[in-house]
């Protein structure tokens, strides 16, 4: 279940212009400190990081 949420959140970083916070709400992540630390742990690098090297 993480693993397709996070999978969802990647797609969404890297095509959607929403702010990353309003991403991890959609995701079902009501704590944005929770949804980073997560994504971290799972990719590698925050959800910022991660948007910056998809542009």
């Amino acid at each position: 279940m993480i693993d397709r949420r996070i999978a969802a959140a990647k797609t969404l970083i890297a095509t959607d212009a929403r702010p990353i916070n309003q991403i991890a709400e959609s995701l079902g992540y009501t704590n944005f400190s929770y949804f980073t630390r997560l994504f971290k742990r799972e990719v590698g690098q925050t959800p910022r990081e991660y948007r910056q090297a998809q542009q």
